[in-house]
Formats: C-alpha cells, structure tokens, sequence
C-alpha cells in the first residue's frame, strides 16, 4: 500500500503552483523525513517536514481548512485550538509554501485523497503518475520539434509556414508577432559570426561621453535568459533562423552545438559554460553550465535551390527535424482559377498557375530536379495584382530561369536563334513585342501549354470545388483579389494540421 511519503516521491520536479494557479515553487527532493523545495523568485531552498503535509491534508477532509483558501487560514485553525501542530517551530512563515504543495497533491488526483491521507494508498496512483506524465509531454509537444529546418524550392511557403506555426504555438495575432519577447530572429549570411550569435564586447558610448568597452548579448542568448527566467511557466522562446545555409552554421552555433541534443522532456542533455560574460548577464555563477530548457526553440529555413551556400555537415542536421515543402504543396490554395495566386496573364491567355507548371514540367522533363523548379507562391500577391502580373512573370519569372537556372543549358525552354539563344535583354524585347509565349520553344498558342500539362494535372484530382482552369474562366481583374474574406477563409484554411498548409510569398 502506497503512502503519502510514496506519492511526493512521485511528484518530485514538479512545479508548484500557488492557489490562484501561478508557479511560484518546485519539489526538488523527497528524503525519509523532509522534502526539499526550491523558491522560484530568489532560487532559494525550504527544507519541510513531510509530517506537517500529512497535517493539512488530514485537517482539509475533516473540513477544518480549504486549501484552496488563503494559507493565512489555514494557520489560523492550528494557532486558535485546531490542534497546534508539533511541528510549528519548524515551519513558521512558511504557510504558503506548505498549502500549496498540500493542494497540489489534491488537484493532482483530487478524488482519492482520502486515500492519501486516512487509509494511506491512493487506489489509483498509478493514473496520477501517467496524468503528471501527460502533462509533462502535452507542455514539450506543444513546442516540439525542438529543432525544425522547414526546406524546399524558392516559392513554396517556407517563411509564411513558419509564421502560421509561430502563431499557432504562442497564441498570438500578427501584429503580436512583431513585438512579442518570446521571439528572436535572425536572418543567415556569409558574414555572421558566432559572436553575433552568442554576443561580444562592443565599443560604445557612456552617459559621460566617454569611450568604453560592454559585453552585447546576441539574440541566442537574449532569447535564452528569458526562457530560462520562465521556464517554471513553461511559456515557449523560439528563435528563428531564416536562409539558415546562408551562413557557416558548425561556426555560428560553435559551443551552442553541444546544448542541441535533447532528452525526452526537451532538455538539452549535455551542458557547456559559455563564459563568465554570458553567465553574468544570465545572471548565474561564473561556473554555471548552460543548457537549452524545454520551453526553448529553434526553428529555421532553408532554400534548397541556393547557390555557393554553405553545407549543413551530417552531425548538425542529425539534430534537426525536417520538413519538406514541394512546389505542388498548397495546391488546394494557389490551383483555383482567377483567386489571388492565380490570375490571368496578360499578353498569352493563361492563368499563371498554368504558366509556372508547364515551365516545371520542362525542367522536369529536361533533368533538372525539384529543387530548381518554382514553387505556386514564387510571386507574391502583390506582384499578382492585374497591374503588375505582366512584368512580374517577364523580369522576375523569365529573369530567374534565363540567368540563374537555365544559365549554361537556356534552349532547355527557351527558343534558339543560330543554334544560340538570346540574352535576357532581348528576351524581354521579343516578350514586349509577342507576349510571354514567343520565347518559349515550339509553344505558340495557350492550348498547346494546357494540353501539355493536362496529364500532370489530372493526377492531383478534382480541386477547387469541381472547377477546372478554361478560357472561360474569369480575368484576375474580374476577380476579387483584395477581397478581405478570401484572405480569411486562406488564414482558415492554412492553420488546419500541424504545420498549415503554406500560402505565403517565399
């Protein structure tokens, strides 16, 4: 028969909170005749007999004390003829304390804690422990994965993906995005260093106007003390790293590299002492080994179609979760004639969806595989506007497969003149003057493209309510592009699964 000595044992690391449910304390130890409770404001620790718990509890069944109530009552009923408790010289002042592990014991399995206190056993503790275990994981799977590279082709929602997770995780509106604390972000290049990660010392200027040297965290370790500061509260820090293999990330995590192994709660396993100056403005010992808690993140981007970018090596993306985004990703959103992702283009008679499939089909047929092909949000909304669709296809469409995809193998798509095709100058010359369609080789009219990829199509299934992309659908300026409930019901859509569905321009 298990006793209440048994079920503190059981609760030991947990974080306790007070009647009005904020977490102010954490069982740290169970010894034969005391439990040992750390104070979360000031890290200090309380050594209590286990005697006095048994006490509390044994008066709340017989309806003496609510534990629920404030404490300073509780004390009341042991100083005014409740039976002073022996062990009232041992636990003076410590009132809080003592109600709020003794509650917390109650609401942990509230219906058998007469069991715990009378007969000794909780019939079911067994189904108190799995309950503190589940509570344990729904905290970590809330921010989990710990480590998340979302990657794929230019165009396919990466970033946007990003912010619907984000939003969905902390419970924030976009504009709380912008200026909440639980977030850091920094963007990859050649030049970041782990300096600017971790922090360094930077010259700056004193109230004096004198010239002197201060230690300048980076957003690493800003991030990281503030979730070490709540991490009784469990309240989720993600930092963002975007276009992370844009920089040398072995150099820019340095020491940082060792925290990224995780236990099952989320916890880094290993630790390392960073420095005297990041342990000062940690506000910990100057020995102190720093560690990522479970309510710390890093989520990151990559495009995986960049150039002269630097390689992630295989020890560093073993501690990363992936997730893939394909350039037919989001279909269901961007492959709906005349919406915001999908108007009509001027000057060839089709829907730019149309457009960017046939040109992936190509490549695809030409061997050149995912990574380089375009993804359904390679042009964002505003560039899709009646006004400006045109020349957002002609300079930023054309100009990316003529000088960076297709720079040394351009008749892939593209027609030859004299066995050489042209620059992207003349390109956009010979667009001007016959539309989009007269550069592309053997493809004079709009209904040699859609039958082209018709059988590419078909095998995605019915979408769109039944509507399939015709002459006769509607122009993108006959549409409601701006329309303000056809970007809600997009929002709707996205924040449904894990990650959304990615309808964002990256």
């Amino acid at each position: 028969m298990l006793k209440l000595e048994q079920v503190l044992e059981q609760l030991v690391n947990s974080f306790i909170p007070n009647r009005k449910g904020k977490v102010l304390y954490r069982l740290l130890d169970v010894q034969w005749d005391r439990v040992i409770i750390q104070r979360l404001n000031d890290k200090s620790f309380v050594m209590l007999p286990k005697g006095i718990f048994k006490e509390y509890l044994t008066a709340h069944e017989a309806g003496y004390i609510d534990l629920k109530g404030k404490s300073t009552v509780c004390r009341e009923y042991f100083n005014h003829g409740g039976g002073n408790s022996k062990w009232d010289k041992f636990t003076h002042g410590q009132d809080a304390i003592i109600t709020s592990l003794a509650n917390y014991v109650l609401s942990c399995n509230d219906q058998h804690s007469e069991n715990i206190t009378s007969s000794g056993p909780p019939n079911n503790l067994r189904d108190l422990v799995k309950g503190q275990n589940a509570l344990k994981a729904s905290k970590v799977n809330k921010f989990s994965p710990f480590q998340l590279l979302l990657q794929g082709p230019p165009g396919t929602g990466k970033s946007y993906t990003l912010k619907q997770k984000l939003k969905t995780t902390l419970n924030l509106t976009d504009t709380e995005l912008e200026t909440t604390q639980q977030i850091e972000r920094i963007v990859g290049h050649p030049e970041l260093t782990s300096a600017d990660f971790i922090g360094h010392y930077r010259p700056i200027t004193n109230k004096d106007k004198e010239l002197e040297y201060k230690f300048i965290p980076g957003p690493f370790t800003r991030l990281l003390k503030r979730a070490l500061d709540s991490e009784a509260e469990n309240a989720p820090h993600i930092l963002i790293i975007e276009e992370l293999n844009r920089t040398n990330a072995a150099a820019l995590f340095a020491e940082v590299f060792q925290l990224l192994d995780r236990d099952d709660e989320g916890r880094s396993e290993y630790s390392t002492n960073l420095g005297q100056d990041v342990n000062g403005y940690l506000e910990k010992s100057e020995d102190f080994k720093a560690y990522l808690p479970a309510n710390f993140a890093i989520w990151a981007t990559m495009n995986t179609a960049d150039q002269g970018v630097f390689p992630l090596d295989t020890a560093f993306k073993r501690r990363w979760s992936f997730k893939y985004l394909g350039v037919d990703d989001g279909r269901d959103e961007w492959w709906v004639a005349g919406n915001q992702w999908n108007p009509k283009v001027p000057g060839c008679e089709l829907y730019w969806q149309e457009l960017r499939v046939f040109i992936n089909q190509k490549l695809g047929e030409s061997g050149f595989d995912e990574d380089r092909q375009l993804g359904g949000f390679f042009l964002s909304k505003a560039e899709l506007k009646a006004d400006r669709v045109k020349e957002s296809v002609m300079t930023k469409v054309i100009g990316y497969l003529r000088d960076d995809v297709l720079r040394y193998e351009p008749h892939v798509l593209f027609k030859s003149e004299k066995d050489k095709v042209r620059g992207f100058g003349a390109l956009l010359r010979e667009m001007e003057k016959n539309g989009i369609l007269s550069v592309f080789k053997d493809l004079p009219r709009a209904d040699t493209v859609r039958h082209s990829i018709k059988e590419y199509v078909d095998a995605w299934g019915t979408l769109s309510s039944g509507d399939e992309l015709s002459e006769d659908e509607p122009s993108s300026d006959e549409s409601s592009s701006d329309d303000d409930s056809s970007e809600e019901s997009t929002l709707t859509t996205t924040e449904q699964g894990e990650l959304g569905q990615p309808t964002g321009d990256t």
